[in-house]
């Protein structure tokens, strides 16, 4: 189980058992030692995240959609985790090959494309009820990547 918690970076998912003092994981042969696995917050340990609405799952995999348009949700060139907020969640392997920082007002069709929509205003509208009351002068980061194992999880 995971539980939401204020961070002094924002809010952040973690195991409900990193926040039991001592804990242990049970085996067949008892509970002799502390796991320190355990203490590992899945969040820092490991490449960066970026998190998808389960909607995106397919294509993503399909390696059909290989951008994002996100606000306030800075990315780095590299290895990265896809986690899509299902359940249970899914998360894939990636690598981010691009970051292309942009006012929202200079989306182009062809963002909007890679996107799977039509035109920039399309676009627009979309990060809209993502992201309620977008000004033209907001800045984004569009985000390139392509899945490295696109069969299964990470």
């Amino acid at each position: 189980m995971r539980v939401i918690v204020p961070t002094p970076s924002g809010l952040r998912s973690v195991l409900a058992a990193d926040l039991m003092p001592l804990t242990q994981r049970w085996t067949p042969e008892g509970m002799s030692a502390l796991d320190p696995s355990l203490y590992q917050d899945p969040e820092t340990a490991g490449p960066p995240i970026i998190r998808f609405n389960p909607r995106y799952l397919e294509g993503v995999r399909s390696g059909t959609k290989t951008r994002t348009t996100r606000l306030g949700d800075p990315a780095q060139l590299g290895p990265v985790r896809l986690a899509f907020e299902s359940d249970p969640e899914v998360v894939l392997s990636a690598e981010v090959t691009g970051i292309r920082h942009c006012l929202i007002s200079d989306l182009t069709h062809q963002d909007a494309q890679a996107e799977g929509l039509s035109t920039a205003a399309e676009l627009r509208e979309a990060l809209n009820a993502h992201y309620p009351n977008l000004a033209g002068t907001d800045e984004v980061d569009v985000i390139t990547f392509h899945v490295n194992d696109r069969t299964g999880a990470a």
